[in-house]
């Protein structure tokens, strides 16, 4: 099945704001989570949760700086946000990676109205393939909706999270086809947009809403996200701080 070419566009004008993020193990690079790529004036951030880049055991974490070439995450210091119903971590980057578009601040806002059809991105591990000591991204779309919340996560604020339900059967690729796959861990730290149409526009708009932060395995249906607004608010709070 194939998706429509507004749909597909949209994909294509989404994919360079999300950063794919990986550990080094035994020599070889590993799939670890996803994260987005933000800008407000000047400034550029990588937004992922923080459960993403805390592991004790991944001592390095890396992202795909230019092509073939894996760097560190370029920040001097980084924001954490642990609370167990927010889980962010935003990098304040020093270098641009190459390959990758910010989203600018102008995209970037909470969910209108909960109806809104919604867009999750990010990199699943299970499309993560390492061959000859190189690794192969391939990113995913979840078209799905926000729901109220039932007792599927044991910690949720309706002021800092939403609830996604997890389509299997309505999954986006690049290629413009509609497949499904079996879970979405490593994409934890993806990106989680509104879209909508407008009268007289061909494209879909979108915005960044929030950032995926937690899975439920158990019943293997929901997802949650975190308000995009309380990363908007340590940014900010980061380029007060550099304006003293």
């Amino acid at each position: 099945m194939h998706i429509s070419q507004s749909q597909f566009e949209l994909l294509n004008a989404i994919s360079p704001h999300l950063v794919p993020i990986v550990y080094r193990e035994n020599g070889f690079m590993k799939p670890l989570g996803s994260s987005v790529f933000i800008k407000k004036a000047n400034a550029h951030f990588l937004v992922t949760a923080y459960h993403v880049v805390e592991h004790k055991k991944r001592v390095e974490i890396f992202i795909p700086f230019k092509e073939n070439y894996f760097s560190n995450i370029p920040a001097k210091r980084k924001l954490v946000i642990n609370h167990p119903e927010v889980d962010l971590c935003i990098y304040p980057l020093e270098e641009i990676p190459a390959n990758y578009i910010p989203i600018d601040y102008g995209s970037i806002g909470n969910c209108s109205r909960i109806d809104k059809e919604i867009l999750l991105a990010g990199y699943p591990a299970t499309r993560t393939k390492t061959y000859n000591n190189k690794i192969a991204f391939e990113m995913r779309f979840i078209l799905t909706n926000i729901i109220k919340h039932k007792g599927f996560f044991r910690v949720f604020n309706e002021k800092a999270n939403y609830i996604c339900d997890f389509k299997q059967k309505k999954i986006l690729n690049g290629s413009g086809t509609i497949s499904r796959f079996p879970d979405p861990r490593g994409m934890s730290g993806g990106a989680m947009f509104e879209i909508w149409s407008e009268p007289g526009k061909k494209e879909l708009c979108y915005k960044l809403a929030g950032i995926m932060t937690e899975w439920n395995p158990i019943e293997k249906k929901y997802i949650k996200c975190t308000k995009i607004s309380i990363a908007c608010c340590a940014i900010d709070e980061v380029l007060t701080d550099n304006m003293v």
